[in-house]
């Protein structure tokens, strides 16, 4: 009866029905949608937002736009929806899941009461009967995320690792990958790297065992691990493992994929922490290749590439090349951003660094000038763009012996980075070491001295050893020492702090003549030899009153006055202060003490300047052959005495016809190898303090010496 009557339903009456259908179904499908966002919020704001420190605003754009990508919507889109339905969902108290009330508070921000909602919500699902293990492990996945945001980062941990329990990567993969995610995100939170890095492979290596080592899955986990590896500063791991995913990548993908070229890049940067720059640039260069073929020259993926690559090359000195890639870079960019776009300046700053560092000085500074004035007009005086130019400007100015208008640049650069960056930021000790150089070449000398010392201690503290700007600054100490009125500061303020200690100690109390020996070796090496010598000889006449002259630091300070001597070409004395100390050492150490070695050397190398060439043969031979083989022997020092020794037997020679006038054998090494180690430019005079330097015994045995660093107290 009713189908009958169906039939004969007018036609208008039926299309108005199938209307309201679709309606209903367009709204239940845009209601899903609009839970999805509300749902998929949580984990991409925790895993996937805020590793940059980003702060909630900016975490909040970033998270609209990870759903957005996932759900084939717009950012604005999934920011409206959430902001209409969060504040709904959190007053409903009927008829509503729980766990969603829990995830509108969190989006809100309100990150307790998202937790104990969440709490609430899987202790439920625990107690009922059947067991709800899929909502136990939701509810505890949103409190973990609500106590990663509060740094509770343990608990987060607890929860996951029970959320865990209820699931296994064969049942299902994907929640298992997440909680195993969240997991890895907290341990990093925790700086617990090695617990972060062995989730990170388990999640991997399990993507491997299920799907394959060529499903994109595991390639995506395979990769997040080789550069955890890296962040972490394993590079040698790092490069094996993005070694082994590029190549499953491109067998998989193919040579031109997108995943290829990100993969080929992070290999790049490996190698360039490793200082490989060269074997990085060939493949920063095939990068560039293929987006210029798929993406063209103004894409923002080709410009960053190209970014790096001028990068690369002036960190291998290329500048020629990085200054016509850098051309390249601010012409594509010019064309697709326009002429004010960060990129497009930033091309032009690469170009004026290349042009500097070639020494095209006129030429860059022209450039740098026009370049200041286009960025404060874009983006401001204090703009992190902005300083990089005017960095670069002041830098052209110290180059071109401009040190007053470098001077005030600089200044200025310096004051607003220290306080807009953080401490220890190496860009603002870059702009510290030019104003230095500027300061020092205007003979501004305590200021000079201030800045200097500052470097100094934070490059100690920050820098590996090896960098060039660790050298370029102890260079700058040694310019420094090098004006007489730099050394007199230096000697003048450390002799103040060690002469106010020994009046505290007394002036034969050992701490008070190692101190003094101390400022007497950092005199010789700040280039003050007299006065070395007097406090060296002041200090033995101390040692020979309190310690007596048969006493082993006796004859230490004593070798010391012979060295300081020698150093002085006064060869004749300290030939005989050498003879002395000898016989002292001869008496007082033990059989095959190296020292005693030492003092033979220095004796052949003073008999060898005053042209007494058999003799000094003998002893420096002597010398050589008892401690040549020696495993704690000083490598350098004896490799030195082997050229002393062959510098004279070939004099001996009778084929000889170099004539080797006293005084021109050879240059021993330096008391304590100024070269390497120049003297200090201590900070007592900023801090106002009136404490003893810190003086390593260690330290006051001259490096140029047989033996290799020991303790030694008198």
């Amino acid at each position: 009866m009713l189908a009958f009557t169906f039939m004969f339903v007018p036609i208008g009456h039926l299309r108005a029905l199938l209307t309201l259908f679709l309606l209903c179904l367009m709204t239940l499908t845009g209601a899903a949608e609009d839970m999805d966002c509300v749902r998929e919020f949580p984990a991409a704001y925790s895993l996937l937002t805020g590793a940059e420190g980003e702060k909630r605003d900016q975490r909040l754009l970033q998270t609209h736009a990870i759903i957005a990508a996932k759900l084939h919507l717009t950012p604005e889109a999934v920011g409206k929806v959430l902001q209409s339905l969060v504040e709904s969902l959190r007053k409903k108290t009927s008829g509503l899941a729980k766990l969603d009330r829990a995830r509108a508070s969190f989006i809100h921000g309100s990150y307790d009461e998202a937790r104990n909602l969440a709490l609430e919500t899987g202790d439920e699902a625990h107690r009922a009967a059947p067991r709800r293990p899929q909502d136990i492990i939701a509810s505890l996945q949103l409190a973990a995320f609500a106590a990663m945001e509060l740094s509770r980062f343990e608990e987060a941990v607890k929860y996951l690792g029970v959320a865990l329990g209820e699931t296994d990567a064969d049942r299902d993969l994907k929640t298992w990958t997440q909680l195993q995610a969240a997991t890895a995100r907290c341990y990093g939170l925790m700086k617990m790297h090695k617990d972060e890095e062995q989730t990170v492979r388990f999640i991997y290596t399990e993507h491997e065992r299920i799907r394959g080592e060529r499903d994109p899955e595991t390639i995506k986990y395979h990769s997040q691990f080789a550069g955890l590896l890296y962040q972490n500063g394993r590079d040698a791991d790092a490069e094996r493992e993005t070694r082994a995913v590029l190549k499953i990548t491109e067998m998989v993908l193919g040579p031109k994929h997108e995943q290829t070229l990100v993969l080929r890049k992070n290999l790049a940067r490996v190698l360039e922490a490793g200082g490989r720059a060269a074997e990085a640039e060939s493949l920063r260069r095939m990068v560039i290749a293929v987006q210029m073929e798929t993406l063209g020259g103004g894409a923002a993926g080709t410009l960053r590439s190209r970014e790096q690559l001028v990068k690369n090359l002036l960190e291998q000195k290329k500048f020629g090349e990085a200054e016509a890639e850098a051309l390249i870079l601010t012409e594509h960019s010019g064309k697709a951003n326009g002429p004010d776009s960060t990129t497009t300046l930033g091309g032009r700053l690469s170009v004026a660094l290349a042009i500097l560092s070639q020494e095209r000085h006129e030429q860059a500074l022209a450039q740098l000038e026009s370049l200041q004035t286009d960025c404060v007009r874009v983006f401001g005086e204090e703009h992190p763009q902005t300083l990089r130019v005017r960095h670069g400007l002041g830098t052209c100015l110290n180059a071109l012996k401009q040190h007053d208008q470098a001077e005030a640049v600089l200044a200025d650069v310096f004051k607003i980075r220290k306080s807009v960056l953080p401490a220890d930021d190496l860009d603002t000790l870059d702009t510290q070491y030019q104003l230095a150089i500027a300061l020092l070449r205007q003979k501004k000398i305590k200021p000079a001295r201030a800045e200097i010392s500052l470097l100094t201690n934070s490059y100690k503290r920050l820098l590996v050893e090896g960098d060039p700007r660790q050298a370029a600054v102890d260079q700058l100490s040694k310019e420094f020492l090098a004006i007489e009125e730099g050394r007199d500061l230096i000697i003048g303020e450390f002799t103040e702090i060690v002469e106010a200690k020994v009046r505290t100690l007394g002036e034969v109390h050992p701490d008070a003549l190692t101190l003094r020996e101390g400022l007497a070796i950092h005199m010789a090496v700040a280039g003050d030899l007299k006065g070395a010598l007097a406090l060296h000889q002041k200090v033995l006449a101390l040692c020979m009153r309190s310690l007596g002259r048969k006493d082993v630091y006796t004859a230490s300070v004593m070798q010391r006055v012979a060295m300081t001597q020698q150093s002085l070409a006064r060869y004749t004395e300290a030939l005989k202060t050498y003879r002395e100390v000898f016989a002292l050492r001869k008496e007082l150490l033990k059989k095959g003490d190296t020292t005693l070695e030492e003092t033979r050397y220095r004796i052949g190398h003073c008999l060898g300047h005053l042209g007494m060439l058999e003799e000094a043969e003998k002893f420096v031979a002597t010398a050589y052959l008892a401690v040549k083989d020696l495993p704690d022997s000083n490598a350098a020092y004896v490799a030195e005495m082997k050229t002393v020794l062959d510098k004279i037997r070939q004099a001996l020679s009778p084929f000889s016809t170099e004539v080797i006038p006293p005084g021109t054998l050879n240059h021993s090494l330096s008391l304590s190898k100024a070269d390497k180690n120049p003297l200090p430019i201590m900070g007592a005079a900023n801090g106002g303090g009136s404490s003893a330097p810190a003086v390593d015994p260690a330290s006051l045995i001259p490096s140029g010496t047989i033996q290799k660093p020991v303790e030694f107290k008198p």
